[in-house]
């Protein structure tokens, strides 16, 4: 496991001999630890060499203050030889691990997130990740790959969010999609409304879980409860709950 800041460059880590917290006695389990206090962007990179191609599992994890990364050997991940890819971690072998400590803050009012991405050797899609606005109880990123974008929203309130001139948001989660410069996807978790420029998907009343994607061509929609739906340059119309619905 390698760890580098937002420009790709190794951070240096220190040997100590604590967690940062007085030790329960399964801490006694990690082994070699080190250390670096770091406020800013980072990401942890896992190496698979077991396998070919190689298996390589890349974390992104927006900066905070106050916080400590560890980087320990944990024990085994496994005992059995169909768990892992190439018996990787299997006993005896250790399993690195990386430990995010964050001092003195509450999560509630400090939210962090994290985006993680396996992939082969070469075959890395996401190409960016940014903060797009944060506040006590949102976050929203932008996560650019190769071919796409997805603008995404997480709030821990009823709030109303306006991310920027083109994207409004009221829920718990929600995903707007572009692939190739075009609409692909929004998709509402527990919310009331999700819109990104010319496309939009509400709740009529009750809080919803839905989906709007465009395949092929042609709309479809998902959703719990009744659902709201625009479409680009169109009217906000209402829709039966349903699974995989074409719009007509």
């Amino acid at each position: 496991m390698d760890l580098k800041n937002d420009v790709n460059k190794t951070l240096s880590l220190k040997n100590v001999n604590d967690l940062g917290t007085k030790y329960d006695k399964n801490y006694a389990f990690f082994k070699n630890q080190k250390k670096i206090k770091y406020a800013d962007d980072f990401n942890a990179t896992w190496t698979t060499t077991a396998v070919s191609p190689a298996l390589i599992t890349n974390m992104w994890m927006m900066g905070q203050n106050n916080r400590d990364l560890y980087v320990v050997d944990a024990p085994p991940t496994t005992l059995r030889s169909d768990i892992t890819p190439g018996q990787v971690n299997k006993s005896p072998e250790i399993t690195p691990t990386l430990i995010v400590r964050q001092n003195d803050i509450n999560g509630k009012k400090h939210p962090f997130v994290a985006v993680f991405e396996t992939y082969e050797t070469s075959e890395k899609s996401i190409k960016n990740i940014s903060k797009l606005k944060t506040s006590e109880n949102f976050i929203s990123l932008l996560v650019t790959s190769k071919n796409s974008k997805q603008y995404i929203c997480n709030a821990i309130d009823d709030a109303f969010y306006k991310v920027d001139k083109n994207i409004n948001f009221k829920g718990v989660f929600g995903i707007a999609s572009e692939k190739n410069g075009e609409f692909e996807y929004l998709y509402l978790g527990k919310g009331k409304s999700l819109q990104k420029d010319d496309f939009k998907i509400a709740a009529v009343k009750e809080v919803i879980s839905a989906e709007l994607k465009y395949k092929n061509g042609k709309y479809y929609y998902s959703s719990d409860k009744p659902v709201l739906i625009q479409l680009k340059k169109g009217k906000l119309n209402e829709y039966p709950a349903g699974y995989n619905v074409e719009i007509k």
